[in-house]
């Protein structure tokens, strides 16, 4: 069974800095950058099955790499351990800037 309140934990664990008060801008970056990945990794994957599926049908194998390559990038920046925070918002920019 999928453990929400786990899942939510990990991502704020790996995506937020423990220290820094909850009155610096850094702090709500941070927060709201976690709270970003925390929902796009379920909304993804709605959208991640039938978008492979058609583009296998069409014969798009690029856009089914980019697809493939957006999941895992979104599960690096949520899961990776001991990334910075700032090489996870850098894969998280340049990969949604280059595979919208």
């Amino acid at each position: 069974m999928f453990k929400w309140n786990s899942y939510r934990e990990t991502v704020y664990k790996n995506c937020t800095s423990s220290h820094g008060s909850r009155e610096t801008l850094t702090y709500w970056r941070n927060y709201l950058f976690a709270t970003t990945v925390l929902y796009l990794i379920p909304l993804s994957l709605i959208a991640l099955l039938p978008g492979i599926y058609m583009a296998y049908i069409e014969d798009l194998t690029y856009l089914v790499y980019a697809d493939v390559i957006a999941v895992f990038s979104l599960l690096f920046i949520a899961f990776a351990p001991q990334v910075n925070i700032y090489i996870r918002k850098l894969v998280f920019l340049l990969h949604f800037t280059w595979f919208p």
